[in-house]
C-alpha cells in the first residue's frame, strides 16, 4: 500500500526545495511539471504533519464535492482510500475540472496524466454548446499558468523531460488494459500496436453506441496507458457496493500478477451495469 503520505512527502520536499532556491527535480520521485508546485508551495512553508493534515482535509472536501451522497461508500473504495493514504492529488484535480469552469479545467492541466482525458471531454461539450469564450479563456489561462513559472525557471522544461518516465514505463505498471504489458515480454515493442488496437476499439464503440458522460470515464479508466490505482477516483460518481467490494478483491490479484491489468474489471463492471440499466429503461419505454 505504501507509507502514509508517501506521495505528498515528495510534493512537500520539492516545494521546500523551490523555497530554498533549488530545482524541484533534485527531489527523488518528483516527475510533475514545475507549475504543478505553485499551489503546493504554501504547504512547504508548514511543518510536514500540519501540511499533510491540511492536504488530507482538502482531499476530503474534494471527495465530498464529487461523490456527494456516495461519500461514505467512496471512502472505502480502494482507489480513493489509496489516494488519501499516499496523499495524491487526483481527487483535487478531478474536482477542479468538475466545477465545469474554465479556470478549474485550466488548473486541472497541472497533472497532464489526467488532463489528457479531462480537457477533451469538457472542451468538446463547450464547443457543442457554442461556448467558444470558455475555450478561449481556458487556453489563455493554461498559457499563463505555464508561462509564469517558465519565466522564473526557464530550464524546468528540460529537467522535467529528463526526469519523467516514458509512457512505455508507465504502461508496464498501468492499472488499466495497458497493464497487460507487465505480463508480456518485450513490453515496449508491443505498446504501439496495442495502443493502435485500443484506439480502434474506442472509435468503433463511439460509432456503434455513442458515449454518455458516465461511460466516457469508464472507457478512459480501461484504456488509460498512464493509469495508477488512484486514477479510478474518476469513477466515484458511479460506484456501488459491488464496485467497492470488487476493488478490494482485485488488490491481492494485482499484487500476485505484478500487473495493474485486473483493475479494468471495475470500469468493466460499471459499464455492464449501465448497459443493463439502459436496456431496462428502454424496455419500460417500449
Amino acid at each position: 500500500m505504501g507509507a502514509l503520505g508517501f506521495d505528498f512527502s515528495i510534493f512537500w520536499e520539492a516545494a521546500r526545495g523551490v523555497l530554498a532556491g533549488q530545482s524541484p527535480y533534485a527531489t527523488q520521485g518528483f516527475f510533475s511539471p514545475f507549475p504543478f508546485l505553485m499551489p503546493i508551495i504554501p504547504f512547504g512553508l508548514l511543518p510536514y504533519q500540519v501540511a499533510f493534515t491540511l492536504w488530507t482535509l482538502v482531499n476530503l472536501i474534494s471527495l465530498v464535492f464529487l461523490a456527494r451522497r456516495r461519500t461514505h461508500m467512496a471512502l472505502i473504495f480502494l482507489p480513493v482510500f489509496f489516494a488519501l493514504w499516499v496523499g495524491q492529488v487526483d481527487l483535487m484535480i478531478i474536482a477542479l475540472a468538475f466545477t465545469g469552469t474554465w479556470w478549474g479545467l485550466a488548473l486541472a492541466t497541472l497533472k497532464p496524466q489526467l488532463a489528457i482525458w479531462l480537457v477533451p471531454f469538457f472542451v468538446l461539450r463547450w464547443w457543442q454548446q457554442g461556448e467558444r469564450r470558455r475555450i478561449l479563456l481556458l487556453c489563455s489561462a493554461v498559457v499563463l499558468l505555464y508561462a509564469g513559472p517558465t519565466l522564473v525557471m526557464p530550464s524546468w522544461w528540460g529537467s522535467w523531460m529528463e526526469s519523467a518516465p516514458s509512457v512505455f514505463v508507465y504502461s508496464e505498471h498501468a492499472s488499466s488494459l495497458f497493464g497487460v504489458s507487465a505480463l508480456l515480454s518485450g513490453a515496449v515493442p508491443t505498446f504501439v500496436p496495442f495502443a493502435a488496437v485500443a484506439a480502434g476499439i474506442v472509435v468503433v464503440l463511439i460509432v456503434v453506441r455513442p458515449f454518455t458522460d458516465q461511460t466516457y470515464w469508464n472507457w478512459a479508466a480501461i484504456f488509460n496507458p498512464v493509469a495508477n490505482i488512484y486514477s479510478q477516483c474518476i469513477l466515484v460518481t458511479q460506484i456501488d457496493w459491488i464496485a467497492v467490494g470488487l476493488s478490494w478483491i482485485l488488490l491481492p490479484l494485482s499484487l500476485y500478477l505484478h500487473s495493474g491489468l485486473p483493475w479494468v474489471l471495475v470500469p468493466a463492471y460499471l459499464l455492464w451495469r449501465a448497459s443493463r440499466l439502459h436496456d431496462a429503461d428502454a424496455m419500460q419505454m417500449a
